[in-house]
């Protein structure tokens, strides 16, 4: 696997999780004690929903920073290799 790629899933994975567990745990501080059995439910399901889509879009986010990223360190390599040709003429 292309290393890359490799910190790509990693970075995806901890996201995934960390917001995930971010909003499971606003959630369930939010649910009040005495709420009844079908506000529990809907305020669970739509935290599940809620949590999926805010973690799928920080993935989102964070792949394409670690792709700008990768994309300004080719530029960089490329501008000194450039630097050093000339220099050495």
């Amino acid at each position: 696997m292309n290393p890359l790629n490799l910190i790509k899933t990693v970075t995806e994975l901890m996201v995934s999780v960390g917001v995930g567990s971010i909003v499971g745990n606003t959630i369930k501080n939010a649910t009040p004690t005495n709420a009844h059995i079908v506000k529990r439910i809907s305020m669970g399901i739509g935290g599940f929903f809620l949590s999926s889509m805010v973690s799928s879009k920080v993935s989102k986010y964070a792949t394409e920073t670690i792709d700008e990223t990768a994309e300004k360190i080719k530029s960089i390599r490329k501008t000194e290799t450039k630097f050093d040709e000339t220099k050495a003429n």
